[in-house]
């Protein structure tokens, strides 16, 4: 895992300006329908800390390539690219920092984001299914 402390500047921003963050969906429109990212300033309204990166993320959280599941560059490989977690062998990773069944608390993702900075690692016992880790902690 790389670039943690740059999402954790996101996290930050999300909180301090009041964006919305609904892990359920990367983007949606103003109806809430999912949508694809277009650009930096295009980007729909709403999304989970993994969307919100090259919004308003700094340095490597920027791309210039467009994410589309249908123009080849997906956020999977985003985050690959970005955060060295591969959606496919990093499964524990991924879940915890992003998987849509956490709550849309911007402090739970601040916790699980301090954690893995702390700890290099998931908590022993966190598993996939448990998305109610710490819950009374944020």
């Amino acid at each position: 895992m790389k670039n943690l402390d740059l999402l954790m500047d996101v996290a930050n921003t999300v909180e301090r300006d009041g964006l919305d963050l609904w892990m359920a969906c990367f983007r949606v429109d103003d109806d809430k329908r999912p949508t694809k990212f277009v650009d930096r300033t295009t980007c729909g309204t709403t999304g989970c800390l993994l969307g919100w990166c090259p919004a308003v993320g700094e340095g490597a959280l920027r791309t210039d390539k467009v994410i589309s599941m249908y123009e080849g560059y997906t956020w999977d490989q985003y985050c690959l690219d970005t955060f060295d977690i591969d959606v496919m062998s990093s499964n524990d990773e991924w879940n915890f920092l992003f998987n849509s069944d956490w709550s849309d608390r911007i402090g739970h993702a601040k916790l699980r984001i301090q954690y893995l900075i702390d700890h290099g690692k998931v908590p022993a016992d966190f598993e996939e299914c448990e998305y109610t880790w710490r819950e009374d902690d944020a």
